[in-house]
């Protein structure tokens, strides 16, 4: 026959199945939750391995400054490409110098023979007529214009004029010039000169005479 329990075993035996209930609830939210963190986690997990992309930032390039060009002031007188060979001159063109305007340039006829200055034209050789053209005596060198200096500009002056019998410098005529100021330049230059004149059959006569000065400035 089989004995029922007395109220005091009863509660006994409630007690004792009270944590085991607890230990069971606890469990089974264990294993519910690691699901759940697994789920989350992939979440935040890319689909492929290997596929994150990264992004390298590079600095700036470091500034650096133009640097200027150098320019040179100072210019000694070798910077004057001086030339003093006579470039013949026919009598044709020398007639042509008294009647009509000379030949194009970017100063052209920038100055005048003064053809009062010798009545008789005879008088005046080309240079290829005579035995002995002029030669320098004094040479004075143009001087650089400070304004073409400045600018590093270069250029030429090609000029005519007259070697007196005397061997003085007349009627400078600029055939041709870059600037204006390289043309006054030799201007002054040639009021300084003097030559040993020209020579025909031993004398000293009046020579037309053609030159060319370059200016140039060292590099």
């Amino acid at each position: 026959m089989h004995k029922k329990p007395t109220p005091l075993e009863a509660n006994s035996t409630g007690r004792a199945s009270l944590p085991m209930a607890l230990t069971i609830l606890i469990t089974g939210g264990l294993f519910l939750i690691i699901p759940l963190t697994q789920v989350s986690s992939r979440w935040f997990t890319p689909d492929q391995p290997g596929e994150t992309n990264t992004v390298i930032l590079q600095p700036p390039p470091k500034y650096e400054p133009p640097v200027p060009p150098e320019i040179k002031d100072k210019v000694d007188d070798d910077d004057i490409e001086y030339q003093p060979d006579i470039e013949p001159v026919s009598i044709r063109d020398f007639d042509y110098l008294f009647t009509k305007p000379g030949p194009g340039g970017l100063l052209k006829n920038v100055g005048r023979f003064n053809s009062d200055a010798f009545t008789v034209v005879d008088l005046i050789y080309p240079v290829e007529k005579v035995d002995i053209p002029p030669k320098p005596l004094v040479q004075v060198s143009p001087s650089y214009p400070p304004e073409e200096k400045r600018a590093r500009l270069e250029g030429k002056v090609e000029v005519i004029f007259l070697v007196t019998d005397k061997g003085q410098v007349r009627d400078i005529r600029i055939e041709d010039a870059t600037t204006r100021n390289f043309a006054t330049s030799v201007q002054n230059a040639l009021r300084r000169a003097s030559f040993e004149p020209g020579k025909v059959n031993g004398d000293a006569v009046t020579t037309r005479v053609k030159q060319v000065f370059k200016f140039t400035l060292k590099s």
